[in-house]
């Protein structure tokens, strides 16, 4: 499945980019913690701190802790529940992020100010004791200090394998695209392909970490110039 989803990242690219494209490596580290606090058998109240770091390409492509790449973030959002369905909504939606830094006017570019309030639904269906399936998507409202307000939308599908009661993983596929207002900013259909790997402990009814190897394949304004990111992501989660 993994090879299969890595493979379509690959295809996508190939046929939406053109062949003088230039490219940028990235390796990175993306940290997060999410706490949820159940309000009820069908509320409950989620929260992430977000905290990311880059490689500086004029030291090494591996230090991935060299630069930041996203100041301490968060969002704090409601999601309402049923068997199979998830509609979460993120009322306040703070990033502080730094440009991705893969030539040198990159480094003269400052931090990003964006508020992002984002409207997500997902459905879930198990399709046997240990396999199920997810779908995601939702609408994210990008305003910015500096720049125009934009929108994005993201659509998400993940398997999810339960290897143990206490252990798991799961592989999934991202794509995000422009959205109104100010779709013309970026005219191509697929702005981000994004595919993680990710395993995860359950230590308690409380507490689980996850971790594991995202990639992403992201285009530049220019429509000529795409990152490609080497992420390993480390979540914490909290439950009560």
């Amino acid at each position: 499945m993994y090879r299969l989803l890595s493979s379509c990242v690959l295809i996508i690219s190939f046929l939406s980019f053109p062949a003088t494209a230039q490219h940028y490596q990235h390796t990175s580290l993306w940290l997060r913690l999410n706490a949820n606090v159940d309000l009820s058998r069908r509320w409950l109240l989620t929260g992430d701190l977000l905290y990311r770091r880059q490689n500086d390409f004029h030291e090494s492509q591996l230090n991935f802790l060299s630069r930041p790449y996203l100041n301490p973030s968060g969002r704090v959002g409601l999601t309402y529940r049923t068997p199979h369905w998830a509609i979460t909504a993120f009322p306040f939606v703070w990033f502080n992020s730094f440009p991705a830094l893969g030539k040198a006017s990159d480094f003269e570019r400052p931090a990003v100010q964006e508020l992002r309030p984002s409207l997500y639904a997902e459905w879930s269906q198990n399709l046997s004791k240990s396999l199920s399936v997810r779908l995601r998507g939702g609408y994210e409202y990008r305003y910015f200090q500096n720049d125009p307000t934009t929108g994005r939308v993201r659509f998400r599908a993940m398997l999810r394998c339960v290897f143990s009661p206490r252990l798991y993983g799961y592989v999934w596929q991202e794509i995000i695209t422009a959205a109104p207002p100010n779709r013309d900013l970026n005219p191509q259909p697929i702005d981000i392909n994004r595919v993680n790997l990710m395993l995860g402990r359950q230590f308690s009814k409380h507490y689980a970490l996850e971790a594991g190897y995202q990639f992403t394949h992201r285009q530049r304004r220019t429509l000529t110039e795409f990152d490609e990111e080497h992420a390993l992501t480390i979540t914490g989660i909290l439950r009560f």
